[in-house]
């Protein structure tokens, strides 16, 4: 367990599931449990709607760490749409994803390069990825590749006020508005 880059807790909750046969769930658990309450959002003047979707996930009285399971589960199931999310006001996957790397964060540029955040360089999505094509504005990477650009491979789009909320200590807001 002191291996794991977690809370403790976690930590042995993952370990255990291996006993009981449970271990992605469990780890969908724990990564969404990671991330805090920032799971769902209320938009101004949709509270009653986002508290519906969030209910949703509850049915049968199956408790919290469950219903997270649930709404892993659902977006799994539309293929991790992006509609899905807003449409029951989930934000927790992508938000795990950009707790883990926001050090490796860019921003859309001109002719469908993206400038790396903190140590500005000119990088590129991967040909292999599926958001080679769509040229989000913000995205997180796993890594970067040299073949005949530099290529971030394993991208996700991100808002980039996450940015200044899951790193404070990394970013502030100027970081993400001279980006």
């Amino acid at each position: 367990m002191a291996g794991f880059p977690l809370d403790p807790m976690l930590s042995k909750m993952i370990v255990a599931s291996d006993k009981y046969k449970c271990s992605d769930e469990v780890i969908s658990i724990a990564a969404m449990l990671s991330v805090g309450n920032s799971i769902f959002y209320s938009p101004n003047g949709e509270q009653v709607h986002a508290d519906h979707a969030r209910m949703s996930f509850h049915t049968g009285n199956v408790g919290d760490h469950i219903a997270l399971m649930n709404v892993y589960n659902s977006w799994r199931e539309t293929n991790y749409s992006t509609q899905w999310c807003y449409e029951n006001y989930v934000q927790a996957i992508k938000k795990a994803i950009t707790s883990g790397f926001f050090s490796h964060s860019a921003r859309l540029q001109n002719y469908g390069s993206y400038r790396t955040v903190k140590h500005p360089r000119i990088v590129h999505i991967h040909p292999s990825s599926g958001l080679a094509d769509n040229f989000p504005r913000w995205v997180v990477y796993h890594e970067v590749v040299l073949t005949t650009k530099e290529y971030m491979r394993n991208v996700t789009e991100l808002k980039p006020e996450w940015l200044v909320e899951i790193a404070p200590h990394y970013y502030q807001m100027k970081d993400i508005k001279d980006a």
